[in-house]
């Protein structure tokens, strides 16, 4: 799903999908996936990662 929202330039709906043990922002694989399709470049935590995860669920809501 995340490869196919990558390639129709969609808003990631696996965002959608968070860890209570990471703050609220989705599990590591989830930014690497992103690495790996050109979407996204930083770490997995941090404030790239919630930036970016931000960006991305903004995008969710406006979409609907």
């Amino acid at each position: 799903m995340m490869r196919h929202h990558a390639k129709v330039d969609a808003p990631q709906l696996a965002a959608l999908i968070v860890s209570r043990v990471r703050g609220g922002i989705p599990a590591p694989g989830f930014f690497m996936l992103l690495e790996e399709v050109g979407l996204y470049e930083g770490s997995v935590d941090g404030e790239d990662a919630r930036h970016f995860h931000a960006h991305e669920m903004q995008r969710i809501f406006e979409a609907v």
